[in-house]
């Protein structure tokens, strides 16, 4: 009983993820994603392409949410199952509450979303083939890769709108946030021994670049050499995944 509430509990979290965001744009209800964090985005901020990384992680919810649905129970799935429910939720949930520019709430549903995302790969939930890795921890590692440093960025942006965050601090807080991004996502890598997990972090820092390559030279600096940081932790990464399932 317990696993099939389990299982549509993440149908639903995923359905969520997916469709609340959809109606939302479509109709237009309180703040667009992008009309909330332009009120704080001066200090740290991604370029708008940064964010199509979403059609991804949505392709791979969808397919993990059909898959853990037929599958047969496995370990892995009692590993991703509740963590993922949290986390999509979350998901939907920072979007109903950036409409409402409850700027507060963000941070603590972003985070909370982000943790639960994190837990399964820090506890080292292993897929035993080839589908598992593909259907069930690639979307969440990618999921929980974007939320890391989408925490960061929100968080950043509702300090610096509430002008906790001040332009004589502007670059040391940008920065600090880049250095803590890398820094869980270093931990968080070899610990789980993902590859897949850093990736969006790259992407995002990758983005932060283009964001502020003209603006914030050191910024951007900064951002591009924690994203090859996370190239060769990446690799690292993937080399002791790759031992670990051999021993």
């Amino acid at each position: 009983m317990t696993t099939a509430i389990r299982k549509t509990l993440v149908i639903f979290g995923v359905a969520a993820a997916i469709g609340v965001p959809l109606v939302q744009t479509t109709q237009g209800l309180g703040l667009s994603a992008a009309e909330f964090s332009r009120a704080g985005d001066a200090t740290l901020r991604a370029a708008p392409y940064a964010f199509s990384i979403w059609g991804l992680i949505y392709l791979g919810l969808a397919a993990y949410a059909v898959y853990q649905a037929r599958a047969r129970p496995a370990p892995v799935l009692d590993a991703f199952g509740w963590p993922s429910v949290v986390a999509t939720f979350a998901c939907a949930s920072w979007i109903v509450a950036s409409a409402m520019d409850l700027k507060a709430a963000t941070i603590a549903i972003i985070l909370v979303g982000a943790a639960a995302a994190i837990l399964p790969l820090w506890r080292r939930a292993q897929a035993v083939s080839t589908t598992q890795t593909l259907l069930v921890v690639a979307p969440n590692a990618l999921l929980a890769g974007w939320l890391t440093i989408a925490s960061a960025l929100n968080m950043v942006n509702v300090l610096t709108a509430w002008t906790v965050i001040t332009p004589q601090t502007a670059l040391a807080a940008a920065l600090a946030a880049i250095g803590i991004v890398a820094l869980v996502a270093i931990t968080v890598a070899l610990r789980a021994r993902s590859w897949i997990y850093p990736l969006p972090i790259i992407w995002g820092l990758a983005a932060v670049y283009a964001a502020h390559r003209l603006d914030k030279p050191l910024v951007a600096q900064t951002a591009v050499a924690a994203a090859l940081v996370l190239v060769v932790v990446a690799l690292v990464a993937a080399a002791k995944g790759r031992r670990g399932r051999k021993a």
